[in-house]
């Protein structure tokens, strides 16, 4: 099946595929998720695996069809009335024709479908949660990104301030090159970041279905939710089991 998979997303990925439209396409993480689960390569392969287990199923069945024939048939009258003539009888003839390995095919093709219907089903709830952990990722190395690009501005701003310090006399050269140290720093981690995101991002496109050269604008925030617990709770909870207060209680 893994084999047949493979050559199915072969094929797909050999179709003609129209041309992405040119300007920037804006998402939404609950867009992410429905394009994904009508793009993905591996769920399409999935689904037409899925429609030739079903189309399987249905030949299996189908030997359990009743055959019918029609049957025509004439006869000569010997006694009574109609000695000397000629009768027409027409006759309908039903059978069940069905192999003694039928019922096992039948079962078997029952079972690849139903197996394959799960498989679809994780399939798709694989895909979403990794569209969503993908998106979320994609937000926060972007976040990242910006931080250090604010950080090596303000590097930057504070040596080039050292410099003209230096200049002047005012700052030792230790000081000047400390700073320029501090920005040289920076560059690197803000490649290496960039570079993730990059990677992250055609990942996250293939998993969309779209052409890795399409241009895309994440919008969302990441926002940890704050839980509200009154004080009386936390203490009424977690205040037993601190040793100081087992201490002063023993104390009483």
């Amino acid at each position: 099946m893994k084999m047949v998979r493979a050559v199915i997303i072969a094929v797909l990925s050999c179709r003609v595929v129209p041309a992405v439209p040119a300007q920037e396409l804006t998402m939404d993480i609950e867009t992410a998720v429905a394009m994904a689960l009508e793009n993905n390569l591996d769920l399409q392969a999935q689904r037409l695996e899925l429609a030739g287990r079903e189309r399987e199923q249905k030949a299996a069945y189908n030997s359990f069809l009743p055959s019918a024939a029609a049957r025509v048939s004439t006869s000569r009258g010997i006694l009574g009335p109609e000695a000397g003539g000629w009768n027409l009888s027409l006759g309908l003839q039903a059978g069940l024709s069905l192999a003694a390995g039928s019922v096992y095919e039948i079962r078997d093709a029952l079972l690849a479908y139903q197996s394959g219907l799960i498989d679809l089903e994780t399939a798709r709830r694989q895909l979403e949660r990794d569209v969503r952990t993908a998106f979320y990722g994609l937000l926060l190395e972007r976040s990242k990104i910006e931080l250090i690009e604010r950080n090596i501005d303000t590097s930057r701003q504070r040596y080039e301030l050292t410099r003209a310090s230096y200049e002047r006399g005012r700052v030792s050269e230790l000081e000047m090159l400390n700073a320029l140290m501090a920005l040289e720093n920076l560059k690197p981690r803000l490649d290496e970041e960039s570079l993730a995101y990059t990677t992250a991002l055609m990942r996250f496109k293939q998993d969309l279905g779209l052409d890795l050269a399409a241009a895309i604008n994440l919008t969302g925030t990441i926002e940890a939710e704050q839980p509200e617990i009154p004080a009386e709770d936390l203490v009424a909870r977690y205040a037993p089991g601190r040793l100081d207060i087992r201490v002063l209680v023993k104390e009483r």
